[in-house]
């Protein structure tokens, strides 16, 4: 079976010298969806009810980042022959071939699905302060009777299903005829998605500016 040996690092290192760019942007962006989420965790601690959030949040981290760094040592440590590679993968597609694939989907669509699902929670609730201070209407600081704020959260879930449906069919037309790279498709999502988010950020605060309702922004 496959082993850990300086030869497979060496073999590795090798590899590099063939490695492009959207090959390291790709792992860049794998790397940082892993930590997605992260940064909702601060319009919802007002709800959580246990003291030690800090310590959980920084093990929550501190284990993703390590798992990476096992996982990708061992990795990068293979060596790369061919008959223990085939050896490998035959062994691997046998036992946990067409299981892993449905457990794979499976667990990607209830992921997805309940992601999406607290994120909107989340993104309406960084609406509230806005709303308060008058940045923006103040229906969105409104509750209801279950003390949430239904509008906001009706507001961000119309606006998120409209832009995931837009950079969709953006990608599926910009493919070319006969292509049919997903991974590909998925990375460019992705990077139009993070650009249109960084765009619209910077336009929004330097227009809060203009009028100002926000402290001049510097120039460094």
């Amino acid at each position: 079976m496959t082993q850990i040996s300086l030869d497979g690092y060496s073999q590795s290192l090798e590899a590099t010298k063939n490695i492009s760019a959207k090959t390291i942007f790709s792992s860049t962006l794998l790397f940082i969806f892993a930590f997605a989420g992260i940064e909702d965790m601060a319009a919802m601690t007002k709800d959580v009810h246990f003291k030690n959030f800090r310590t959980i949040l920084l093990t929550a981290i501190g284990a993703i980042f390590v798992f990476y760094m096992g996982v990708y040592t061992v990795m990068l440590g293979l060596e790369q022959s061919g008959a223990i590679n085939n050896k490998f993968y035959h062994y691997y597609s046998l036992a946990l071939g067409t299981f892993g694939l449905v457990l794979f989907i499976i667990g990607f669509i209830s992921n997805d699905i309940g992601y999406k699902i607290t994120q909107t929670v989340s993104t309406a609730r960084k609406l509230v302060p806005l709303a308060e201070d008058n940045l923006i209407h103040e229906m969105f600081s409104e509750h209801n009777s279950k003390q949430e704020y239904k509008k906001a959260i009706i507001f961000v879930a119309i606006f998120t299903l409209i832009s995931m449906i837009s950079l969709s069919l953006y990608v599926l037309l910009a493919q070319k005829p006969g292509e049919e790279n997903y991974f590909d498709a998925v990375i460019n999502m992705s990077c139009v998605a993070l650009l249109v988010e960084d765009i619209f950020t910077f336009i929004v605060a330097f227009v809060l500016q203009k009028k100002k309702k926000i402290e001049k922004i510097p120039f460094w």
